[in-house]
């Protein structure tokens, strides 16, 4: 008998930040209102984050854009569940800013996205 192979580990590749995320027709995602990498606006209205995982395996994850400490949570997104087939990839669209979020001042925050094993750890 031989072992089984080990699941590998779940890795952000990338992540796209901008206004809006729309589903077209043919499963397309078209991204509205792209950010820069480093700037963020004083005043967020709405927020969209597009993780891109690779993994094999059901996950938890959540999204934070955090003050600049990179302790605090300016706001966060629901914990969410999903899954990747072994060797595939994930597209995750998250939106964690809904309303309207005025940050204080003009200092650079961060965004963070996190996973874990649905079957580990908590975030």
């Amino acid at each position: 008998m031989t072992p089984a192979s080990p699941t590998p580990p779940i890795e952000l590749v990338h992540a796209i930040l901008g206004d809006d995320v729309r589903l077209e027709m043919g499963d397309k995602l078209t991204f509205v209102g792209v950010f820069s990498a480093t700037h963020l606006l004083a005043t967020i209205l709405k927020c969209a984050v597009v993780p891109y995982w690779r993994g094999g395996r059901e996950y938890l994850s959540e999204v934070r854009i955090l003050f600049p400490d990179r302790r605090h949570a300016l706001v966060a997104s629901h914990l969410t569940s999903f899954s990747i087939p072994s060797g595939s990839y994930a597209d995750q669209v998250t939106f964690p800013v809904m309303g309207g979020v005025h940050r204080p001042d003009a200092r650079e925050c961060r965004v963070r996205s996190r996973a874990s094993s649905a079957y580990g750890p908590p975030l």
